[in-house]
């Protein structure tokens, strides 16, 4: 059945099932975060057979590159590829990877099933614009014509992954990182997603100590006019909060698609 991506409803009569609509059930954590390989394989095992065999599904899946090929395998033994998005990070968790690193990187996993992908900005390059320069003997030209190399270098890296998304149909989210920014600098990174056709911004990678927040979101809606993506410690304590502060309609309404609203968590498919 095809889903209704079309309603929009009061944020707090949202139930489960409108939630796992607009979910990206995540699993990102690695073997040495783990400390053991095998243990985290079982997990991802028991992630992939969860979400298969559950009554309500999420809207999608969201593994490292390395994880997607056996995550379409498992959709397309149950017969859900069709049905569950698999997202795939980039550059993750740092952003710091070289942009060929990250086109390397985003092609294995379009190639294995990937029909989105959730790419870190390099957030640490782009504060250098300004911090590289504090404490040197830069007259005020050279420190501003540095500042915009920097700059035009994180913008370039947005366009090219932007152009490689659309010439593969695939979904783009630019991942912020907004913990790690001000208010300026979302803004500005905001434009460059919307300059270049970017479908979604999203807040966090979940390994920052600020996550979502409200002022970010409130920040992102009022820049960005398509999709956004809340993660990073997103929970049922904050989730009404964090929704309200994108909501395209007033009253406390949401609109229901997840091209334009999107939750990213690993806990909230089981609460």
């Amino acid at each position: 059945m095809t889903k209704d991506y079309t309603v929009i409803k009061p944020i707090s009569e949202l139930n489960k099932k409108d939630i796992l609509g607009i979910l990206d059930h995540t699993f990102l954590k690695t073997s040495d975060e783990y400390g053991d390989e095998q243990k985290r394989n079982i997990d991802f095992e028991k992630f992939l057979s969860d979400v298969c065999l559950a009554e309500d599904k999420p809207y999608g899946i969201c593994v490292r590159a390395y994880d997607v090929k056996q995550s379409f395998e498992m959709l397309k033994s149950n017969g859900l590829e069709k049905e569950i998005k698999i997202a795939s990070v980039v550059g993750f968790h740092t952003g710091l990877d070289s942009t060929d690193d990250k086109f390397g990187e985003m092609s294995q996993a379009i190639n294995d099933g990937a029909t989105e992908i959730d790419a870190v900005v390099n957030y640490s390059l782009f504060k250098k614009r300004v911090n590289e320069c504090k404490g040197l003997i830069y007259d005020f030209w050279r420190n501003l014509i540095f500042a915009q190399t920097i700059e035009e270098r994180v913008e370039e890296e947005i366009f090219k992954l932007s152009h490689i998304a659309s010439d593969n149909r695939v979904f783009l989210k630019l991942i912020l990182e907004t913990g790690e920014l001000n208010q300026e600098e979302i803004v500005k990174l905001c434009g460059f997603a919307k300059k270049y056709g970017v479908d979604m911004v999203k807040t966090s990678t979940g390994y920052s100590k600020i996550g979502a927040t409200i002022d970010a979101v409130k920040t992102m809606r009022e820049n960005f006019p398509w999709g956004i993506k809340i993660s990073g410690g997103v929970k049922k304590e904050n989730l009404s909060e964090l929704l309200s502060a994108m909501e395209f309609f007033s009253g406390g309404w949401i609109h229901l698609d997840p091209k334009k609203v999107r939750i990213g968590s690993s806990k909230m498919f089981y609460d």
